[in-house]
């Protein structure tokens, strides 16, 4: 019975190494699909770390031992803010990890330090005055990570919440603007709801976990209460959110709107969906992404691509990517003071611009002159 339940956590977790490297490797693979990926390999090497214990591979040789150290096959706390990224990434389009958004990583280093402390072992670094056995750095590993599993539950939590409170203000914002239940919210929502069911389930075995009283028990169990729930959990996010992560098949519409008698949509829904649009663009300001296109507004928005074309057709007169450009160049009208720090190229680029010559053409069309002209008109 003990093999078969092995035999289903490594098949799980090979699962999800697989799936997650097809949505990394995907052709034209979106932000949301790269981080979903992480998320899922992160859940999936614990199980293959359980599964290569139970087998001793660790012990064949010293170069298994270099693997086991150098690989951190337990990376729990980078989990919760991989998932903290995924919903900003789906939720905002011009959503980046940068040097802000890592801080969330820090606590990872939780993590790491018994993997150093083992490399340190492995590669002599410890002095022999310390007189430390390789038995002594397996039993502070596994004391060490008996008492990080708390702050490694308490970051996931955390994150959650601050996901789920993130995704309850699109909704308000977004979302129920329209009086509609995007798809893209409701994969969110479950996404959300599904690992809050797995972060009670771990703490359910944390509190024996950690209670001394309670290691015989858990000599019986072991960790499969809570390793088979993750095998599942794999599959769940493999399936579901390779689905979820294809990148959208664009089409004419980006450059085309949808033919009126295509789309009904009648002039007070017309005008709600502009206020949306418009909304979405002052407030989130979506245009300064350079590769903002229709499908990734549609997201943002929460409503269908062919919707939003045919109410800027039919109200406004506009394509989806002059209706962009217009809010670009007002932002390098509001930004051109900087220009004694900025070329206008430079200026151009910060207003999501990727090219001069595009940017020149759209800035005369929208005011009549060439950015020179105008910038030699109003200045000061």
């Amino acid at each position: 019975m003990t093999e078969f339940l092995y035999l289903l956590v490594i098949l799980g977790s090979l699962q999800g190494i697989i799936m997650g490297s097809l949505l990394y490797t995907q052709r034209n693979a979106s932000l949301p699909a790269r981080i979903l990926a992480m998320i899922i390999w992160v859940t999936a090497l614990p199980g293959i770390h359980l599964f290569l214990h139970y087998k001793n591979v660790f012990e064949v040789s010293g170069i298994t031992a270099v693997l086991h150290a150098s690989i951190p096959w337990v990376s729990v706390m980078a989990l919760g803010p991989l998932l903290l990224f995924y919903v900003r990434s789906v939720t905002n389009p011009s959503f980046r990890v940068n040097g802000k958004q890592l801080v969330w990583l820090i606590p990872a280093m939780i993590d790491i330090f018994p993997k150093l402390v083992e490399l340190a072992y492995l590669g002599s670094v410890i002095p022999s005055s310390l007189h430390v056995t390789g038995t002594d750095t397996v039993n502070f590993a596994n004391l060490y990570n008996r008492y990080a599993d708390l702050p490694r539950w308490l970051m996931l939590a955390v994150c959650i919440f601050q996901a789920a409170h993130e995704l309850k203000i699109y909704r308000e914002q977004v979302v129920m603007a329209m009086q509609q239940q995007a798809k893209l919210f409701r994969w969110l929502r479950q996404f959300i709801r599904v690992f809050r069911y797995f972060m009670l389930l771990w703490l359910l075995f944390l509190i024996p976990y950690l209670t001394p009283a309670y290691s015989r028990m858990l000599q019986t169990v072991g960790w499969f209460p809570v390793y088979l729930p993750m095998a599942v959990l794999i599959y769940w996010l493999g399936i579901r959110g390779y689905q979820s992560g294809r990148p959208a098949k664009h089409s004419d519409e980006q450059e085309q709107p949808a033919p009126p008698t295509r789309t009904a949509v009648d002039d007070e829904g017309k005008l709600q969906l502009i206020k949306l649009l418009d909304s979405c663009m002052r407030e989130r300001k979506l245009y300064l992404d350079p590769t903002l296109d229709l499908a990734a507004f549609s997201l943002a928005a929460g409503n269908p691509s062919r919707m939003i074309s045919a109410a800027l057709n039919q109200h406004l007169g506009k394509t989806f990517n002059q209706y962009v450009n217009e809010y670009r160049v007002e932002e390098f009208i509001r930004g051109s003071v900087l220009l004694r720090d900025l070329s206008i190229a430079g200026l151009a680029a910060k207003c999501g611009f990727t090219s001069l010559p595009t940017f020149q053409r759209v800035f005369k069309q929208v005011t009549g002159l060439s950015p020179t002209e105008y910038l030699r008109r109003n200045a000061s």
